[in-house]
């Protein structure tokens, strides 16, 4: 059945208020309804246009808007030559609230209606309470493709909701290859997205693929943003472009395709800058042939062999053999870095050498002795003597790991095909065999997969939006209740995945809900975060049960203690809200600051909150995280007891229980802490690798699990900190938490495949 919302309680983002004053869609072009006019013409000619990057509008720093409003009235007035269009490659407004789109509304002069091209930065998806919906109602599609004056355009969105960086999905791939098949291998194309990618570029961890994707097609220039300054490296055929940031100064770049003297058709890129007269001033930036040979082409190796170690040495070997046509600068190879998430870095790179037989033969012994088993992506950089380069990749295998020979651990493998944000569960079945474990997908996919064949899927429910919150089991009614960002709350049967109910909330529900068992054997209550609210459901029916606003978005996961409800939000806040009525028993701020972005930014908006039995006279704490500290809290007060200084934001903690029980936390900057639950006392600290972000400790085997957010799972002992076991199990971003299955560790990441993890090498 389908539990119709009542009539709910102010909530101060009202989309269909936001749309009806901000018109629709306000002078961006939608491209599922566009009329194109001049747009839609593929025939050769010249012509100009605009670019602009990262302009953040923020009602609160009103210079911002000023100096788009400077950009924007040139640009309309101008007629010689005319724009026919602006590109802006993301981060339009500072954090996605629909007070900055209405401000960014105000600023788009009449004469730009239908002449803006977007796509969306992390600024517009990082804390976006909406899962893209104001965004596409304002903007339209925000992957998608036109032709113009004999230039085929493509705007790509990487994006992830509610991340940091960028991963492109394998749809949006597919997408992108059939797009490129329909356009030719001849005409020429502009890319444009919000991250930079290629270079020292570390924002987006499957750029492989694009380049392997448009490696065949004439792309000739990508347009990014997100650093914030002007870059320009030529790479894989392609000039590729950093703009600065307008929300810093007046700047945008000016583009016009033009002839050459010799009749070759290029773009010509110019830093456009206000700085004190009424004009804008021009200067060269880099001119682009369209056809022709392309950058750095001839550096393209002819072959990339990696040879893992064959014995106990630990040493690989790498040859690479070069086009007769190369001009060689250099050649060099690194494993994509184990610590950059989201930023710059200068690599690992280290130098292959020429074969005394041949200049086009280099070769290299790699150390791999001192890595993790499992999956790496190698990276080859040819570079020429104009300082362009050819980056190729490929996925290679470590076997070998300090100094012990071992086969791959990965048991068994199963592909869904689309991102694993939510952390995966196990479920029991009702007929008393194994477990289930169950993985939610951004595509709207719940999937229960049978551990003890292979990964099987056992069944498989679609919703019509991203289930990014962790799912919550009802053992009771063997239900599985999961919310998707189409604002619906399902409860599905654990053996069959049969829908059993749903409950329609007002909001996208990015956060984590929470079953809790009746004391007096009813029905039990679902906790479920919902943009600035969080809603109370019957646990049998899907009914609503009361709904409680909050002063902020809340993608967390509340705690409880049965009669209590506590959770995070983004107006910097902790509330306890009575169970079984909402009722807001205590309210605690833990983070203020001058405007709503930066109070959101410094929130418990995302804290997975947990329950310690731990108090000193034997209450109950929750533990609650944010950006700079994690603060246990008493129950019953809200008043604070302990905090420890770290980034535990993203991260659930683990409870070792015992007589001395221990609390394990893991903050983003891949520090572990054991932590006296009652006194926030530090036993111990290990920093791993690399970064974690979302994923939580795990304990199995006596060994506590904690998942980096490059692929890499570490293995510590629980007593003192130490390293006992690593495994590389993918190179693709990855947020979610594992499971223990037997003697296995399951595990899912963005790039939608499940693995089955031996936990020790045997």
């Amino acid at each position: 059945m389908k539990q119709e919302p009542k009539k709910w309680k102010s909530d101060p983002i009202d989309r269909r208020a936001f749309l009806k004053k901000t018109g629709g869609i306000f002078g961006v072009a939608l491209l599922s309804q566009l009329p194109l006019g001049s747009l839609a013409f593929a025939e050769d000619q010249d012509f100009s246009f605009a670019i602009i990057a990262d302009t953040h509008i923020d009602p609160y720093i009103p210079v911002r808007s000023e100096r788009l409003r400077t950009i924007f009235n040139e640009i309309s007035i101008s007629s010689s030559p005319k724009a026919e269009f602006i590109l802006h490659v993301g981060d339009v407004v500072e954090a996605g609230l629909a007070e900055e789109y209405q401000e960014y509304n105000k600023i788009v002069p009449a004469t730009l209606n239908n002449r803006i091209f977007a796509v969306p930065g992390n600024h517009e998806v990082r804390w976006d309470e909406w899962a893209g919906e104001l965004y596409n109602d304002l903007f339209g599609e925000s992957q998608y493709s036109f032709d113009h004056g004999g230039i085929h355009f493509i705007a790509l969105d990487p994006t992830q909701l509610l991340q940091e960086p960028g991963f492109f999905t394998p749809s949006q791939l597919k997408w992108l290859e059939k797009d490129l098949q329909k356009t030719g291998l001849h005409m020429p194309v502009v890319v444009y997205l919000h991250y930079p990618i290629g270079n020292d570029n570390y924002y987006i961890s499957n750029e492989n693929k694009f380049f392997e994707v448009i490696e065949r097609y004439n792309v000739r220039a990508v347009f990014t943003g997100h650093i914030h300054r002007e870059e320009v490296w030529k790479q894989n055929g392609m000039t590729l472009i950093a703009l600065p940031a307008a929300k810093d100064r007046a700047v945008y770049h000016w583009v016009e395709k033009k002839t050459a003297s010799n009749g070759s058709p290029l773009l010509a890129v110019y830093h456009a800058e206000f700085t004190n007269s009424a004009n804008s001033e021009k200067t060269l930036l880099v001119e682009i042939p369209l056809e022709g040979v392309k950058t750095a082409q001839y550096e393209k190796p002819k072959l990339v062999h990696f040879s893992e170690p064959k014995d106990g040495s630990g040493t690989g070997f790498l040859h690479v053999e070069l086009s007769p046509k190369t001009s060689i600068q250099s050649v060099q190879y690194q494993f994509w870095p184990e610590y950059p998430y989201a930023g710059k870095n200068a690599g690992e790179w280290k130098d292959l050498f020429p074969a005394a037989s041949s200049s086009l033969n280099w070769k290299a012994n790699v150390d791999t002795s001192k890595m993790a088993s499992g999956i790496y992506l190698l990276q080859v950089r040819v570079t020429n003597t104009k300082g362009e380069f050819w980056d190729e990749f490929r996925e290679v295998p470590n076997t070998k790991s300090e100094g012990v020979l071992s086969k791959s651990r990965v048991n068994w493998e199963q592909e869904l095909s689309s991102p694993i944000q939510a952390d995966l569960i196990t479920v029991k079945r009702k007929n008393g065999s194994s477990s289930l474990v169950v993985a939610a997908t951004m595509d709207g996919q719940i999937v229960a997969l049978d551990p003890e064949h292979a990964g099987k899927i056992k069944w498989n429910y679609k919703t019509r939006g991203a289930v990014i919150g962790t799912p919550a089991v009802n053992e009771k009614q063997n239900l599985v209740l999961a919310g998707s960002a189409d604002h619906t709350l399902y409860a599905l049967d654990t053996e069959s995945g049969s829908e059993i109910w749903t409950c329609q909330l007002p909001k996208p529900i990015l956060g984590t809900p929470l079953y809790i068992e009746s004391a007096n054997g009813g029905s039990g209550t679902v906790l479920v975060p919902a943009g600035r609210m969080m809603a109370g459901v019957n646990a049998e029916t899907g009914t609503l049960l009361w709904s409680t606003s909050m002063g902020g978005f809340s993608a967390a996961k509340p705690a409880s203690d049965g009669r209590l409800a506590i959770i995070g939000s983004g107006d910097g806040k902790v509330q306890a809200m009575d169970v079984s009525t909402g009722s807001v028993i205590w309210s605690k701020t833990i983070a203020s600051k001058e405007a709503p972005y930066r109070t959101l930014l410094y929130s418990p908006w995302a804290s997975k909150a947990e329950l310690l039995h731990a108090g000193a006279d034997g209450g109950k704490l929750v533990l609650i995280g944010d950006v700079t500290n994690a603060y246990a809290l008493d129950c019953t007060t809200g008043a604070e007891v302990w905090r420890l200084k770290g980034g535990f934001l993203y991260s659930s903690p683990l409870i070792l229980s015992g007589p001395n029980p221990i609390l394990i936390l893991t903050d983003e900057w891949g520090k572990v802490f054991a932590v006296d639950p009652a006194t926030g006392v530090v036993h111990w600290k290990t920093t791993i690798e690399q970064r974690i972000f979302n994923a939580s400790p795990v304990l199995a085997e006596n060994t506590v699990y904690v998942t980096g957010v490059n692929g890499l799972v570490t293995g510590l002992n629980p007593k003192d900190g130490s390293i006992v076991d690593r495994y590389r199990f993918s190179t693709a971003y990855t947020y979610s938490t594992p499971v223990e299955s037997g003697n296995f560790l399951v595990a899912g990441g963005q790039d939608g495949k499940v693995r089955s993890i031996k936990l020790q090498d045997y």
